[in-house]
């Protein structure tokens, strides 16, 4: 409680509620190539528990919310033990009717390649969590170790007008492709909307990073400008995007020194039954072993209720990564694809039970390698609260 009043004064001041859970979630599984590997006789079955706890305080105006995630994994053949690991704090607090603030912070710790809770699924839009983008390193099994803190506040000037300030700072290490890949980044982002109409609004956003690879491996430097909007269109859809242009400065061996087009789109679907999101986006992100590169993504996600009890979801992404021809790897321009579909019961309020089919293929200019098509069936129960 202590850490948490030194985090959030207010929170720790001014309690209304504090919420704990823990869910404990046992599966077991097979993958064709868990780790995106090449070579032949690949695949395995394995046991896994992901345990994840939760704390939350809340007053009227503050959310302060810490949340973990273990997720033990034990492979029958073939591959040793391969857990991973994340912890979070996240804070968001309205200090006066006109402003809004919120910081996050994450810590983890994962195997590159690997499918699973943590792994290459970190990603959270919604807390300005960027998932980690290191294409060029799945099959080799390194461990990456991340820290990625972000904050912004919004500042109401008028009914119609905002202001949106942001900064990130992100820090990564791999254990085996450490001189080769480690990276440390920072940055900010200044944006203005302005209401025109109920459903719509537009803005403008610039923004400023710097990436740094430590030893002489050099930095990047990277300024965005970019047009905003956001709109209902309709009582169940809405559209919001960003488009601009990013400039680049590099001095990092393989690294795109290119201008090029970046932004950012997302049509989503909401209803009492169903949630349909269409995602795309390209943006210049620091990666593994391959400098900075322009990364591209299109994404779906989406879920339906089929009843009180069951859900079915679809998770769907292609990615690519590389804007100009990468100079550590020659012809290394790298394409991923994951496709993912579960089916979910509730057994009662604490009790779930799910199982998840999924494929994933990793695609290059000079080679390929084996997908990798696998499954699993779990269970997942929650102790304490339930909301």
């Amino acid at each position: 409680m202590a850490a948490a009043a030194l985090i959030a004064p207010g929170v720790a001041q001014a309690q209304e509620e504090t919420r704990a859970s823990i869910d404990v979630s046992p599966n077991v599984g097979y993958s064709s190539n868990p780790f995106s590997g090449t070579g032949n006789d690949l695949g395995s079955g394995y046991a896994a528990v992901d345990i994840a706890p939760q704390l939350q305080l809340l007053t009227a105006r503050d959310i302060l919310t810490v949340s973990g995630m273990a997720s033990i994994k034990e492979y029958f053949q073939h591959y040793a033990e391969a857990s991973s690991y994340n912890v979070s704090a996240d804070y968001a607090g309205r200090p006066s009717e006109r402003v809004n603030t919120h910081v996050r912070m994450d810590l983890s710790s994962a195997i590159v390649g690997a499918y699973d809770t943590v792994g290459d699924l970190l990603t959270n839009p919604a807390a300005g969590v960027p998932p980690p983008t290191d294409l060029a390193l799945y099959g080799s099994r390194d461990r990456r170790r991340r820290v990625y803190v972000t904050g912004d506040f919004n500042i109401a000037l008028s009914e119609h007008d905002k202001i949106n300030v942001s900064s990130f700072y992100e820090s990564t290490r791999y254990r085996s492709f450490g001189d080769a890949s480690n990276y440390d980044g920072y940055g900010s982002t200044f944006g203005y909307s302005r209401q025109i109409s109920a459903a719509t609004s537009v803005g403008l956003q610039g923004s400023l990073a710097r990436y740094v690879y430590p030893g002489q491996r050099g930095d990047t430097r990277v300024i965005s400008t970019q047009a905003t909007a956001s709109t209902r269109l309709g009582p169940f859809w809405t559209l919001d995007g960003a488009v601009g242009v990013s400039f680049v400065d590099s001095s990092t061996f393989g690294s795109t020194h290119k201008a090029s087009l970046s932004g950012n789109a997302t049509l989503c679907r909401k209803t009492d039954r169903t949630n349909l999101c269409f995602v795309a986006s390209r943006s210049v992100r620091p990666t593994g072993f391959n400098g900075t590169q322009y990364v591209n993504m299109f994404g779906i996600d989406g879920s339906r209720k089929l009843s009180e009890h069951d859900t079915i979801s679809l998770h769907a992404a292609y990615t690519t990564e590389a804007g100009s021809r990468s100079l550590v790897l020659p012809g290394l321009n790298t394409r991923f694809l994951l496709v993912s579909a579960m089916f979910e019961r509730r057994l009662s309020e604490r009790l779930r039970v799910s199982a998840m089919g999924q494929y994933r293929n990793i695609f290059t200019d000079i080679y390929s390698r084996p997908a990798d098509i696998g499954g699993r069936i779990g269970l997942s129960y929650r102790f304490g609260d339930l909301q």
